[in-house]
């Protein structure tokens, strides 16, 4: 797995965090290795078939910490109830410690968002 947009991403964040990041990107691409990514808007995005405008979840870091925001995060299963709203759409999983990144829970949003891509962009389509 090629992992050099990640570590160019990670060049000018703060190096503590890289763990974290590592874990979250393992994690995110060992859900679908389908999924790659780009950085854009400053943000580690990740797209299926080089579609980056209607990506599936991306790496952010804001002052709390590293997080997980998924594009259409509201139609996510998420029966432990961890997704913070955030736009009309966005959903974002936060952590605050590499001890709080469980992979499967990080996979089982990822495989959702995957499986849910599709209709994600009809509905976008849609309106």
């Amino acid at each position: 797995m090629d992992h050099s947009v990640r570590d160019k991403w990670l060049q000018d964040k703060d190096p503590n965090l890289a763990p974290m990041i590592v874990a979250l990107d393992d994690a995110v691409r060992g859900a679908n290795p389908e999924l790659t990514p780009s950085i854009r808007y400053k943000i580690l995005m990740y797209g299926l078939k080089g579609d980056y405008r209607n990506w599936v979840c991306a790496l952010d870091i804001t002052k709390k910490g590293p997080c997980l925001r998924f594009l259409y995060g509201n139609v996510l299963e998420d029966p432990q109830h961890r997704l913070r709203p955030g736009s009309t759409t966005m959903g974002t999983l936060d952590f605050k410690s590499i001890e709080e990144i469980d992979p499967v829970l990080v996979a089982d949003y990822v495989k959702d968002a995957v499986a849910k891509h599709e209709d994600f962009k009809a509905s976008k389509a849609d309106k």
